[in-house]
């Protein structure tokens, strides 16, 4: 009998799972991965190829496949859902999407009113800004609310990133999710109400990590290139991430691999 073929996971939870993942996925051996990241020199390549147009993610994909060999198919791929969440969460629906959420957050943040705001002015706070108020927030509210591909769900590639967004410049979904954010920076403009700080001081960073079928074979140039920066000590850049984008479906309870709550 033929030896059986080994199930190739893009799993960036950690360094190891980096390394590994990359390996099965390619064929070069540990040891080969760590020589090609530790002697190539990229700001040398990009000082002798001036007219390359390629990020630095697609730039380690392109290096890998021309000097070693097309990568495996990848048979499923790992993400991690970066939110804030009630320590309750148990994520038994699934990671929603935006739509499908969306008035059980309206209904959370007004439960931490408390009292403090009668529930007819927040029906009607909630119409204004799904229609005509003018700000900014409301404004990008009503572009997540109606754009297909903004309607999520959301996740990041490279968990650990979640934890430097300065550098990567995305948003930091841990602190609060944008539609959140939103909310709140309307509700302050309009009624002088912290609420963001009620909605960070009642939930928890929540990281929900789920797996899906197949992925782009390019996908591996992503932690190729943080692989990369972090043996070489450089800084993380967006091009050190990729995000996944549901596009509107859900991203099913049976596909959740771990929920972490980590504050």
């Amino acid at each position: 009998m033929g030896s059986k073929i080994k199930t190739r996971v893009l799993d960036c939870e950690c360094i190891d799972s980096i390394y590994q993942s990359l390996a099965d996925i390619t064929g070069i051996p540990l040891e080969g991965l760590n020589s090609f990241l530790s002697s190539f020199d990229i700001e040398a390549y990009y000082h002798s190829h001036p007219d390359c147009p390629l990020t630095g993610d697609d730039l380690m994909f392109e290096i890998i496949r021309d000097r070693y060999r097309e990568p495996y198919p990848i048979d499923f791929t790992s993400w991690f859902h970066l939110t804030r969440a009630s320590a309750s969460n148990k994520f038994e629906e699934g990671i929603l999407t935006l739509n499908e959420g969306i008035d059980s957050i309206w209904e959370f943040l007004f439960f931490l009113l408390k009292g403090e705001f009668n529930k007819e002015h927040w029906v009607d706070f909630r119409k204004k800004v799904e229609t005509d108020m003018e700000n900014y927030a409301a404004v990008m509210y009503r572009f997540k609310m109606k754009t297909p591909y903004a309607n999520g769900p959301f996740a990041t590639l490279i968990k650990e990133l979640a934890f430097r967004t300065e550098e990567t410049t995305y948003h930091d979904y841990l602190k609060a999710p944008e539609i959140v954010e939103d909310i709140c920076v309307c509700f302050k403009e309009t009624h002088g109400k912290d609420l963001l700080t009620k909605f960070i001081q009642n939930t928890k960073s929540c990281i929900v990590k789920f797996r899906v079928t197949g992925g782009k074979p390019n996908l591996i140039g992503t932690p190729l290139l943080y692989l990369y920066n972090t043996l070489h000590s450089r800084r993380m850049s967006p091009s050190c991430n990729r995000c996944f984008t549901g596009d509107g479906s859900r991203i099913p309870h049976e596909s959740i691999l771990k929920v972490e709550f980590l504050d």
